[in-house]
């Protein structure tokens, strides 16, 4: 192919540069006979009326004795004979159009028992959950949509051990071990972070996960190593700690409300209930030692805010308790973020935010993403911001509603 790059100013001028020739990408096929119909496929495209001529022999060829080469893909042979008569009889570039178009479908299906498909069903998941992110959907419908992608994604890992390289096959350089506990335990990160309202934050991660299968290989007879394992148990953990942190404040909150929840045991239970929740952070904080990273600093600031919510509950300071709970909880959400990432890392997705461009590029630096110590708003975070405040305004009007909720929400209307 041949391109010449071609600028404008402002007075109408135009420059172009020299015409540089390349090659075009083109697809990896690794079944033996979906790279044959490729092949000819390409004779099409290139080499005219003998490219023709050649095709239509090597089609020929490929469906000798099909009750010895198709015995189980009857579909296959159908398809290949179906493209030999086409371009037989083929009369006008139409005709040639539709046999290329069949040759590619074919190949496409013979690639790996599927495995393509599966992969495009996932890169189309990964699509839908994004977009389901960044525009506010309600909760129920991206659990359910992150359900499909688990289920597609088990479907890939099983398409995937199904078509193992070779015994012999060299294994690629720096190459990481990933175990379908470490995939699981990033999908539940990213449900966590979901229902807790760090929507930016998972669908970074989602992209993060989504860039790592990409390029992700099968391999025979591989164990999973010490510090995945560690780094994927302690996501999992940090998940059950959101979501058990974001419960203590919804108590605290009914507990400041007069509306207490029966069982918790008032401030004291409370207390005792985030000494817990401090105690269980810090072993696992403990238990990752220098593997913790880019997220020991989150991690020990929650652990701290953990240690100010519950002296708070213990002097029946709840509205202070309330807010060293906020800042443990988003603490947790950073770290989770950034054990993530390191993740990430150490299996060869190298900081891959969701946030460049086609080439690599930061789209705009100003999202959110894990680690960062500044944060401008990004597209879907201020969707959401608007989105929290349209409802807490409805909600302000509604006079009908207790007192004391009234005025917690003219409270947290002045925060905007």
């Amino acid at each position: 192919m041949e391109i010449t790059l071609e600028a404008k100013d402002g007075a109408g001028n135009i420059g172009r540069s020299k015409p540089v020739r390349f090659t075009l990408p083109a697809r990896v096929f690794t079944n033996p006979l979906a790279r044959a119909l490729v092949e000819q496929r390409q004779n099409l495209s290139l080499q005219g009326s003998a490219g023709r001529d050649t095709a239509t022999l090597a089609l020929d060829a490929l469906t000798l004795a099909p009750e010895a080469f198709y015995q189980n893909q009857s579909g296959v042979y159908v398809a290949i004979r179906a493209a030999y008569w086409a371009l037989k009889t083929a009369r006008a570039p139409q005709d040639i159009a539709h046999v290329q178009d069949l040759l590619w479908q074919t190949a496409l299906a013979l690639e790996r028992g599927g495995l393509s498909s599966a992969a495009d069903e996932l890169r189309r998941l990964q699509q839908m959950i994004s977009q389901a992110l960044a525009q506010g959907a309600p909760q129920p419908i991206i659990d359910a949509l992150l359900q499909r992608y688990q289920e597609a994604l088990n479907r890939y890992l099983q398409m995937l051990a199904q078509n193992p390289p070779a015994a012999n096959a060299p294994v690629p350089k720096g190459a990481k071990v990933l175990r379908p506990q470490d995939l699981q335990a990033l999908l539940n990160a990213i449900q966590q972070l979901s229902q807790t309202g760090a929507r930016a934050q998972a669908q970074q991660l989602l992209a993060m996960l989504q860039s790592l299968l990409e390029n992700l290989h099968m391999t025979a007879g591989a164990g999973g190593g010490q510090g995945d394992k560690a780094l994927s148990d302690a996501i999992k953990g940090l998940g059950d700690l959101m979501g058990k942190q974001r419960q203590l404040l919804d108590k605290t909150f009914r507990e400041q409300q007069g509306n207490p929840d029966p069982q918790a045991g008032g401030p004291k239970g409370l207390a005792q209930q985030q000494g817990s929740l401090r105690d269980r952070l810090n072993k696992l904080v403990q238990g990752l030692g220098p593997k913790a990273g880019g997220g020991a600093k989150d991690l020990g600031e929650a652990g701290k805010q953990m240690g100010q919510a519950q002296g708070n509950l213990g002097e029946r300071a709840l509205d202070n308790a309330g807010q060293a709970e906020r800042n443990a909880l988003d603490s947790l959400r950073k770290g989770a973020g950034a054990l993530a990432k390191d993740l990430m890392k150490q299996n060869g997705a190298q900081g891959e935010s969701g946030n460049e461009d086609p080439l690599g590029r930061e789209n705009g630096g100003n999202g959110a993403s894990f680690g960062d110590e500044t944060r401008l708003p990004d597209k879907s975070q201020m969707a959401r911001a608007r989105s929290i405040l349209k409802e807490l305004r409805r909600r302000a009007e509604e006079r009908g509603r207790p007192k004391e909720e009234l005025d917690y929400i003219d409270r947290l209307l002045k925060q905007f």
